[in-house]
């Protein structure tokens, strides 16, 4: 995986993020007690995009990453899947 291009952390916790690189999202878990980083990469099954923005819901349930092409894709955190792509019909600019 190549460098991390943006970083979130989570809302509800404060040990976890995600990070956006060119192909990819990995979940990060910081464990304070142990003094220990773990991280799961998150399965984008056969998308290949360039991600350029990513929001997390307020429950950290879903997040919601800009591609450079246009599309919006909306990650389930809980299960570190991809869930589905968007909009059908118009991309974003």
């Amino acid at each position: 995986m190549n460098i991390a291009n943006k970083i979130r952390f989570f809302n509800t916790t404060h040990n976890k993020l995600i990070t956006i690189h060119n192909y990819g999202l990995r979940i990060w878990t910081c464990d304070l007690v142990a003094k220990k980083v773990g991280y799961q990469d998150i399965n984008m099954g056969q998308i290949k995009r360039k991600f350029q923005c990513i929001v997390i819901d307020p429950t950290d349930t879903s997040a919601y990453l800009g591609t450079l092409t246009g599309d919006i894709i909306e990650i389930n955190l809980e299960r570190c899947l991809y869930k589905r792509i968007g909009p059908a019909k118009r991309l974003f600019q």
